[in-house]
């Protein structure tokens, strides 16, 4: 892997060249791949690149798969999903995190990303397959985001992969509305919020940088305790997580005092849920 890409720490996946084009001169980005299906575009000094994935659930999942293919960034960058979106109430204009996304087709629920309600408001996603004109649910609707969050949570942590939507239509204002001058005007009025949310989730990336780069606490309790190879690789993946949520706390006592690995492990994944469980809707 070339060095450079250590520098890449923002993945953007969008859907509409319009929502891409806000980006490209919000972040200076320069085309790096014309490819017909999913362009590229990025920018290593301020570490940002983008996929336009096109329209549909399927095409974001295989863009964010390219897009991952291409640099082969590792385990410690955010992967975002940002574009506009339909929303029982609106107010257009409005930027909302998407704390739990549903897909329609299937039912499947994802949970992405660690909340920021100090920066944006949140609120539950569904991704339908057709534009949604009735709005009979309180929630935002997409057509990419389910398929988006079956693949990008693999491909670093579920902790830093976030979808972020701006409200463009409602019941009472028509997505035939919708134009590529107003996507450009959406993305401007909210262009300070982006900036915001781009702080708080570079600190975590460097956190989670730092801590797969030399992770001493877990190699300490990997050595303290006896693990099977399955339960290393299990381990492993379970302690990213709740470093993620945890970033301040210590495993070491817990660890000493653990029985066994299993035991540990169960005690971790019931703090993950209980986290995860306090994530209220409003």
């Amino acid at each position: 892997m070339n060095d450079t890409n250590q520098e890449l720490k923002f993945f953007w996946v969008v859907a509409l060249r319009p929502e891409a084009n806000a980006l490209i001169q919000k972040f200076n980005l320069k085309s790096f791949s014309n490819h017909l299906n999913f362009p590229i575009y990025i920018n290593r000094k301020n570490g940002h690149a983008l996929v336009i994935s096109g329209v549909g659930s399927i095409k974001s999942a295989v863009a964010t798969m390219y897009l991952n293919n291409t640099f082969k960034p590792g385990q410690f960058v955010a992967w975002i999903n940002i574009g506009i979106a339909g929303h029982f109430q609106g107010p257009v204009g409005t930027l909302f995190q998407a704390i739990k996304v549903v897909n329609n087709d299937n039912g499947k629920s994802f949970f992405p990303g660690l909340r920021f309600s100090k920066l944006a408001e949140p609120a539950e996603l569904c991704t339908v397959s057709s534009p949604e004109n009735e709005f009979t649910l309180p929630v935002l609707y997409d057509m990419e985001a389910a398929g988006f969050c079956e693949i990008a949570p693999s491909l670093s942590c579920n902790e830093l992969t976030f979808v972020m939507k701006i409200v463009s239509d409602t019941s009472e204002h028509s997505q035939s509305l919708v134009t590529k001058k107003m996507i450009a005007d959406l993305f401007k009025k909210n262009s300070s919020i982006i900036d915001n949310l781009l702080q708080a989730i570079v600190k975590i990336v460097d956190r989670e940088r730092a801590r797969l780069e030399d992770s001493i606490e877990m190699d300490g309790i990997m050595g303290s305790l006896h693990f099977t190879e399955t339960n290393r690789l299990r381990f492993r993946k379970i302690y990213k997580k709740w470093w993620c949520l945890f970033p301040n706390e210590s495993l070491v006592d817990r660890a000493q005092k653990a029985s066994s690995a299993k035991d540990l492990m169960q005690s971790m994944e019931l703090d993950i849920a209980s986290e995860a469980q306090s994530w209220k809707l409003k």
